[in-house]
């Protein structure tokens, strides 16, 4: 709001104060012998932060039915080691070879056949279809090879 008495100095009422508009009242201003924020942080995030890898607290009655804890790496005995259990590597290996050939359940001229006397809606059609679709797949990759 305007304060409409005075029209050739325009100043802005707030709260019952004038201040001349076009200027702010800054909220805060930085000081200069202050310790960087991260520095705070850091030593009051270290007092909270715990560890949280703990090791489990097994109370006494639990310990008396039998529960133990036991390491994170189990030992194997020689037994495991003969019928060749042994613990995983760093990378367990994934075999890339073909396993075998894919048999498809339709021939291509039984696809093309099955597309030209099916109607939309019946899912022998869109099988037939997609078998087709396969073998355009196919012969895309041969003939890049």
């Amino acid at each position: 709001m305007y304060d409409m008495d005075n029209t050739n100095n325009k100043t802005a009422v707030v709260d019952n104060q004038a201040a001349p508009i076009g200027t702010s009242n800054p909220v805060s201003l930085p000081q200069k012998e202050q310790t960087p924020i991260s520095a705070k942080l850091t030593s009051e995030v270290s007092e909270i932060i715990e560890a949280s890898e703990k090791e489990p607290v097994v109370p006494p009655e639990v310990r008396e039915t039998g529960v133990e804890q036991v390491p994170d790496k189990l030992t194997l005995t020689d037994e495991h080691k003969a019928l060749g259990i042994e613990h995983a590597g760093e990378s367990t290996p994934v075999h890339t070879q073909l396993l075998g050939t894919v048999k498809l359940p339709m021939s291509e001229e039984e696809a093309l056949k099955t597309i030209k006397t099916t109607s939309n809606t019946d899912s022998k059609h869109w099988l037939a279809v997609l078998i087709e679709k396969i073998y355009k797949i196919i012969k895309g990759l041969k003939a890049v090879s």
